[in-house]
């Protein structure tokens, strides 16, 4: 935007022309109470004053994070020739550290303790199920729109800038039931803010984001309101429709209250730091190519080339003037250089709450919670606390416009009061304790197992992770009945053959026994020869 840039002050050669002293971005405030047709053109050039000062500091701090610094046009009075500018970018790490603890990992969403229920009017548990299967849906489309990498992007202008832009609105596939019902992308700072109403709840009125022509370089500015859109260019309104969100798409995420980027507070302390290291540069070249002093000698232009170019020079003394050839060298310390800049580069990060190895207590043998309390890790971990409340006042706009456009293409009947947004910093350290947290709560009998699963900080995504867990346990669960199913049959199988040959045996020998008696001349056995002969001798 060309009356940004002129307001940013910038030249062709470096973008920076001196180092600023700034005290984050101002709050667009609007007195109408409407946005219309009528008053759109109005309100958006008033809107448009104070945006072009919060672009010009969000175009400076963009550069400088860059790498496009103040010591790039530095000036040097004494021998100018040696002038290095070196840029130690460390605004440029100190904005990814942040960026990448904040969204390294996904932002997700999981079911709100009792769905925005009373304790006293708790949910079932067939509810909560529904609830999470609405919720899984909301992360599945949020995968589908890619929200994580524009959530990378975001995070990087808010800790650049102090404040970042998304906006959301739904796809062609909205009305087909489509996976991707709606899109987000993430916004330039330089070119999107959003109007607040000018009063104590300071909620928003309307948002506006500018594109320009490439050929003519004419710029369209495209404002939304709650419930209308307008294009305006060249002062006057181009086009115009409704906005079926119901919401103003465009949501502003804050760093902090004041609006400040992570870097911001100390500019003035990185500038030293660039100074010193281009001055310590500028020793070793002076001490390299020091200057020469003659003494009593005489010395031709031809006899210095010579000189340069062999590396000698011969000279002649005598005994009332002795001929000297010396070069004036005073080394800069080095050590005390190094020194100021670890106290200067210290100080800057425990202002902006970052974590530091400086001054060597990286080696002690704290582990744990110890080494969370030391050199600033506390520190940080508070500030990105602080990063994590105003995201998530910003990201319930956002799941009110995503939940409006999943509303309208499936009937998905949820609430942004029955999500909770959760943020899986850290989720892999320790992981030790928080297994042992998890199974603890879990057998304790006590704790629902889906509470279990939120709070114990494993899981990155803690709904995926109790419904697979959920899904296993009624798998396994289903396996074992079976083979307890299976064995039943088979004992009863094993049983019934048991007292089949039980029976069997018991015949066979009833058989046996008769037989014997029959042969012993018991039962049916013919009486002996003998007794019969006995008895017709008499």
């Amino acid at each position: 935007m060309a009356d940004e840039q002129t307001a940013a002050g910038t030249d062709n050669q470096t973008g920076l022309n001196a180092p600023r002293a700034l005290t984050g971005r101002h709050r667009i405030l609007c007195s109408a109470e409407k946005v219309d047709a009528g008053n759109v053109v109005e309100c958006l050039e008033h809107a448009r004053t104070v945006h072009v000062l919060n672009a010009s500091d969000e175009d400076y701090l963009h550069r400088y994070f860059l790498g496009v610094q103040p010591v790039l046009g530095r000036e040097k009075a004494v021998r100018p020739s040696i002038n290095n500018k070196v840029v130690e970018n460390r605004a440029y790490q100190m904005t990814k550290d942040r960026a990448d603890a904040l969204v390294g990992e996904p932002v997700t969403y999981s079911v709100r303790g009792t769905g925005g229920k009373d304790h006293a009017d708790a949910v079932s548990s067939d509810e909560t199920d529904d609830l999470s299967h609405k919720v899984q849906l909301l992360n599945d489309c949020c995968e589908a729109a890619d929200k994580h990498s524009c959530d990378l992007e975001l995070a990087q202008w808010l800790c650049e800038c102090g404040v970042a832009y998304r906006i959301v609105l739904p796809t062609k596939d909205v009305s087909k039931g489509g996976d991707m019902p709606f899109a987000v992308a993430c916004l330039d700072p330089r070119d999107t803010f959003v109007v607040y109403r000018n009063d104590v709840f300071r909620e928003p009125l309307f948002a506006v984001t500018a594109v320009r022509d490439e050929l003519t370089r004419e710029a369209k500015y495209t404002v939304y309101t709650d419930c209308e859109r307008f294009v305006v260019s060249g002062g006057r309104v181009i086009e115009s429709g409704p906005n079926q969100l119901g919401i103003v798409p465009v949501i502003e995420y804050q760093a902090n209250p004041e609006r400040m980027g992570v870097f911001e507070a100390v500019l003035s302390l990185f500038d030293a730091i660039n100074e010193i290291e281009s001055n310590r540069v500028d020793g070793i070249a002076q001490f390299i190519q020091s200057l020469i002093v003659f003494e009593n000698v005489d010395m031709e232009a031809d006899d210095w080339e010579d000189m340069c170019a062999k590396g000698a020079i011969l000279v002649s003394s005598t005994s009332d003037m002795a001929a000297k050839v010396y070069a004036i060298s005073a080394q800069l310390d080095q050590n005390q250089s190094q020194t100021l800049v670890d106290s200067l580069y210290k100080t800057a990060l425990s202002i902006c709450g970052m974590p530091f190895n400086t001054g060597g207590s990286a080696s002690t043998s704290d582990t744990g919670a110890a080494v969370a309390m030391r050199d600033g890790w506390s520190n940080s971990e508070n500030r990105c606390k602080e990063t994590e409340a105003m995201w998530k006042r910003s990201e319930r706009r956002f799941l009110k416009a995503a939940l409006s456009v999943l509303e309208t293409a499936g009937n998905i009947g949820l609430s942004p009061i029955q999500v909770e947004i959760k943020f899986t910093r850290r989720n892999y350290e320790a992981i030790q304790s928080k297994a042992q947290v998890l199974t603890t709560m879990l057998g304790s009998g006590k704790v629902h197992p889906r509470l279990a699963f939120e709070h114990c900080g494993m899981f990155s995504d803690p709904e995926s992770a109790y419904d697979m867990s959920a899904a296993y346990v009624e798998e396994q669960r289903e396996i074992q009945a079976e083979q307890f199913a299976t064995q039943q049959l088979a004992n009863a199988a094993k049983a019934e053959e048991a007292t089949t040959a039980e029976d069997g045996g018991s015949d066979s020998g009833n058989d046996k026994g008769g037989s014997e008696k029959a042969a012993n001349g018991k039962g049916t056995r013919p009486p002996s020869t003998k007794r019969s002969q006995e008895g017709d001798s008499k």
